[in-house]
């Protein structure tokens, strides 16, 4: 099998080790550090590394659904270091909340809003034919000549 982009698939995959190697690392440390925001922290790389696989899964081979995935892990890791952000800078104050119904909240919105996919927003093209510029907007049957 030969890809048409196998740039962009370089990239992906090197992301993806990176991410893993980091993540080994982070575990390899977990056993020194047992401060309460580090395991927001590896919870949300744990996630950063699933989407990078995903992405490298979405390049090889078109899945459905694995789109939606990546979009949702990659929120879900910048929440978490979020959390982990905010747990680390207060200290010691024991939080009463629970920032997790709060994540899954914000993730359920974001699975709302993409869980139709890429076809439901419009995409402008701009193609230039000589001197004239023809804008094509797409989900509309119309051609609008601009100069």
């Amino acid at each position: 099998m030969v890809l048409a982009n196998q740039g962009l698939l370089g990239i992906a995959f090197f992301e993806a080790t990176a991410s893993i190697i980091l993540l080994v690392l982070f575990l390899l440390f977990r056993r020194d550090h047992q401060a309460g925001y580090f395991r927001f922290w590896l919870t949300g790389w744990c996630c950063f590394t699933f989407s990078a696989l995903s992405e490298v899964a979405l390049l090889i081979r078109q899945i459905p659904g694995l789109n939606l995935a990546i979009v949702l892990a990659q929120a879900a890791a910048l929440l978490l270091f979020l959390v982990a952000v905010v747990h680390c800078s207060s200290g010691s104050v024991r939080q009463i909340w629970s920032p997790v119904p709060l994540m899954g909240l914000i993730l359920a919105a974001i699975y709302y809003i993409e869980r139709r996919g890429p076809q439901q927003v419009a995409q402008a093209h701009d193609h230039a034919i000589g001197s004239i510029h023809v804008f094509v907007h797409q989900g509309r049957n119309r051609v609008q000549r601009v100069e």
